[in-house]
């Protein structure tokens, strides 16, 4: 019975409270509140600063046969029989190597620019201060690496080089290749 009435007591009690009373109640926990909201806007800045962006993409392509009329197309509808060597054909074109050859060549892709920081190295491939344009190489096959440090808004040093080469002049360098993974 005792215990009845400390709980109806609680909830009059509560009940009871104003404005007031609940403020002066919880602004010593008010330190807490900042900090814990600090910290988690804190940890929210740096996880998205130095996590790696993770994409996701998807596609669809609708090849589209000419009709003609007929009885024979029925018979391919209902057998698949002319139907599936056109789409062969078609999936044998989207995976050619000239027109991969031609994509890569359009969006520059054949590239990479990446930013060394002091945590982690970002990947900038559409917000490079500069782009790269080679006239040739010697074993077009083969990966190499350029160390690219920009000195100011006129010229940069390549490798570990002490001459400073303009922008917008062409160079004739030796590079660190890379070994290709087999």
């Amino acid at each position: 019975m005792q215990e009845n009435n400390h709980n109806s007591f609680n909830k009059s009690e509560l009940w009871s409270l104003s404005l007031r009373d609940l403020f002066y109640k919880y602004i010593r926990f008010l330190p807490w509140f900042v900090l814990s909201v600090a910290l988690a806007l804190f940890g929210a800045y740096a996880y998205l600063r130095y996590a790696t962006p993770i994409y996701a993409t998807g596609g669809t392509l609708v090849i589209k046969t000419e009709q003609q009329g007929g009885r024979g197309d029925k018979y391919d509808d209902i057998f698949g029989g002319g139907k599936s060597q056109n789409i062969q054909s078609e999936i044998e074109v989207l995976r050619s190597r000239s027109l991969m050859a031609r994509v890569v060549q359009k969006k520059n892709l054949q590239f990479s620019y990446f930013v060394k920081g002091k945590i982690k190295t970002a990947n900038i491939y559409k917000a490079s201060p500069f782009y790269l344009e080679v006239s040739s190489l010697k074993d077009p096959e083969r990966a190499f690496t350029l160390k690219i440090k920009v000195v100011d808004e006129s010229g940069f040093r390549l490798n570990s080089d002490t001459r400073i080469f303009p922008f917008e002049s062409g160079f004739r360098e030796p590079v660190r290749v890379i070994q290709a993974d087999a």
